[in-house]
């Protein structure tokens, strides 16, 4: 893990800001698996973000990852979503938009960003404005470098996120 944390100040009569966390999950071992952190290293990069903004790169952190949400008013998770569509193609849920674990039980070890909503819910630790954000990926198998189709999406992963903290924080757009 390596966070990067700043405290938001808000001047007198001010609300507090947001203490917003962003997580980036997966293994760069595994080739589009590590996407989740390569978008977050853009993403932090692309503006001079507020204070109120966390990023911490989870890489496969498992339940050591859930004590970062604590306080916290908003959670943007980037990974990799497996889901019925084509490589590439930009996914978003909430923890209302997931489908009831029926198949297998949660891993402790290694969550996807799906498992950490689901443990944070069970937990008590969801913040109430949360989004699971991430490319289908094309391969998972052991191996460097994000295929062609999550290579071409990634920028297009790195843009909504960057859209849906300026709407979270209440901040102007920035041209890309």
């Amino acid at each position: 893990m390596n966070p990067t944390r700043h405290e938001a100040n808000p001047a007198p009569g001010e609300s507090p800001a947001p203490q917003v966390l962003v997580l980036g999950l997966g293994n760069r071992m595994r080739r589009d698996d590590g996407l989740g952190l390569l978008a977050l290293r853009r993403l932090r990069a692309r503006h001079a973000w507020p204070e109120a903004v966390t990023f911490v790169e989870g890489g496969t952190g498992g339940l050591a990852l859930l004590h970062l949400l604590e306080g916290k008013s908003h959670l943007l998770v980037l990974d990799a979503i497996q889901a019925p569509h084509p490589p590439g193609t930009l996914v978003q849920a909430t923890i209302q938009d997931l489908e009831p674990i029926q198949e297998r039980p949660l891993s402790v070890h290694q969550l996807t960003g799906e498992d950490l909503l689901r443990w944070a819910q069970a937990l008590d630790l969801l913040p109430g404005h949360h989004l699971l954000l991430g490319l289908v990926p094309a391969s998972v198998e052991m191996g460097e470098g994000l295929s062609p189709p999550v290579a071409a999406s990634l920028e297009n992963l790195v843009t909504a996120a960057a859209r849906i903290l300026e709407r979270w924080l209440a901040l102007p757009p920035k041209p890309a």
